[in-house]
């Protein structure tokens, strides 16, 4: 009797495995990777109107001087279908310079859209660049057409999602909930994909963005795994 039942428990386990390997969909979204090229970031800076949406590196934080710095992220979900199920999600981003210090790095979903632009700030981009047409500022989600409702960006003010970034070439890796609810609520359409406000409670970190020229997963990466 018993060896029955163990048989019988192996045969649904392996047909549950097979339903799983069968249904479930990865996807991989990172500017480079499978001629995917659908990310759009930059950074705005709340001392003055500069951004830097084509520009190598992201920031988020405050500068030893106190002035703060967001980043803005989207990735385009094309791939992913309507009816999908979520169940996973997963930002990667690579600290590219920093001081010493760990920083608290919370990512909150925007309700506003707004432009990438290309401004392309020089050196170290700190300080960003002149904005252009369309680009988001501090205080404009589209430079001279709109303005944010809130300076900074218009954003949910729960986190949907939270870690500490550490040192000059470590990977920040944010799975939550929250992350999946975003998702979903995207893709079934409940809410617009303007992606995400990257927020830094302590000394700016700087990262890699989606236009820097490194190697294969250093740039911002999103996986997320659905049923169908």
């Amino acid at each position: 009797m018993l060896k029955k039942l163990f048989v019988f428990i192996v045969v649904v386990f392996i047909a549950w495995m097979g339903t799983y390997a069968q249904d479930t969909t990865e996807l991989v979204l990172e500017n480079g990777i499978n001629d995917y090229e659908g990310t759009r970031d930059t950074t705005i800076y709340d001392e003055n109107s500069n951004s830097n949406g084509a520009g190598v590196y992201l920031f988020a934080g405050r500068t030893n001087r106190g002035s703060e710095r967001r980043a803005l992220l989207a990735f385009d979900l094309a791939d992913v279908p309507e009816g999908a199920t979520i169940t996973f999600v997963s930002l990667n981003l690579t600290v590219s310079k920093t001081q010493p210090e760990n920083t608290v790095i919370s990512l909150h979903r925007l309700t506003a859209d707004w432009g990438e632009g290309v401004a392309d700030a020089s050196g170290q981009e700190g300080a960003g660049a002149s904005t252009q047409d369309n680009a988001a500022t501090w205080t404009e989600n589209f430079h001279d057409e709109s303005s944010w409702e809130n300076a900074g960006g218009d954003f949910v003010q729960e986190a949907s999602a939270q870690g500490t970034a550490g040192t000059a070439g470590s990977t920040l890796v944010l799975e939550s909930e929250g992350l999946v609810a975003d998702l979903q609520a995207w893709v079934d359409g409940e809410a617009d994909n303007f992606g995400w406000a990257i927020l830094g409670n302590g000394t700016a970190k700087r990262f890699h963005s989606a236009n820097s020229d490194v190697n294969e997963g250093l740039k911002p990466r999103l996986v997320v795994r659905f049923t169908q």
